[in-house]
C-alpha cells in the first residue's frame, strides 16, 4: 500500500518539479494559525517539492537516501546508479522497493498535513487567489 502512497506522490513530484517556472503560480494564501500575519505568499508547486525531498531525507538512513536523491530527485536511470553506488541490477530494484515502501509511509503519515493524497495537499487552503 505505502509503495502505492509513493508512486501517486511521486508522480505529482515530476509533475511539479517539470513545470515552466515562468507559468507558476504565486498565491496570496490565509494562513489561520498565522502568527504575526494571517496573508503569506505561497509557491505550491515548490513546496510539494521541498515536501517530498524533506520526507525522503527524514525517513532514509543517509546512504539510502543517496540512492533516492540520485534516482527519484535527479532522475538518474537505473543503469547508472546501480553502477554509481556499486550495487548489482538485482538488488538495486530490492532497494529500490524498499525505498519507496519507506518514504511512501512518512508521505502518508506526516503531520499536520500529509503529501498523500496530492490533491488535498494543493487544494489547501483553497479560498487563496491566484496571483
Amino acid at each position: 500500500m505505502y509503495r502505492e502512497v509513493f508512486r501517486v506522490c511521486y508522480r505529482r513530484f515530476r509533475q511539479c518539479a517539470r513545470a515552466d517556472r515562468s507559468a507558476r503560480t504565486v498565491r496570496f494564501t490565509h494562513m489561520p494559525g498565522g502568527v504575526d500575519r494571517r496573508l503569506v505568499w505561497t509557491r505550491r508547486n515548490e513546496d510539494y517539492c521541498a515536501d517530498f525531498q524533506a520526507a525522503g531525507r527524514r525517513a532514509l538512513a543517509p546512504e539510502t537516501y543517496r540512492v533516492f536523491r540520485f534516482y527519484h530527485l535527479l532522475g538518474g536511470s537505473t543503469d547508472l546508479v546501480s553502477r554509481r553506488i556499486g550495487v548489482p541490477r538485482r538488488d538495486f530494484f530490492r532497494l529500490l522497493a524498499e525505498i519507496e515502501s519507506i518514504v511512501g509511509c512518512e508521505l502518508a503519515l506526516m503531520e499536520p498535513y500529509s503529501l498523500y493524497p496530492p490533491e488535498d495537499y494543493m487544494r489547501l487552503n483553497s479560498g487563496a487567489q491566484s496571483l
